[in-house]
């Protein structure tokens, strides 16, 4: 029994020392590029700003003219409806 134990015990190993702040590594793609920066410079051509783009006055009149016809409109049929 006292065979068993000393091959059971194992001597005692320390710990390893831990890093407050975690090693970088650099990725590199195996075999061409990288498919993470092809979809990022796919979605930045998808998601790019309109070449042409509307003034801040065309953006308001369209604004007051639909929102208007709107309420012009709710206000119309809420007094058709209350004069019934």
């Amino acid at each position: 029994m006292a065979a068993l134990n000393a091959v059971v015990r194992r001597s005692p190993t320390p710990e390893p020392a831990v890093s407050s702040s975690p090693e970088s590594m650099e990725a590199r793609p195996i075999g061409g590029q990288s498919p993470a920066l092809a979809l990022q410079a796919q979605l930045a051509a998808e998601f790019a700003p309109a070449e042409r783009r509307w003034g801040p006055r065309a953006a308001m009149a369209f604004v007051l003219l639909t929102c208007g016809s709107f309420w012009i409109l709710a206000a119309a049929t809420g007094l058709a409806l209350l004069r019934q």
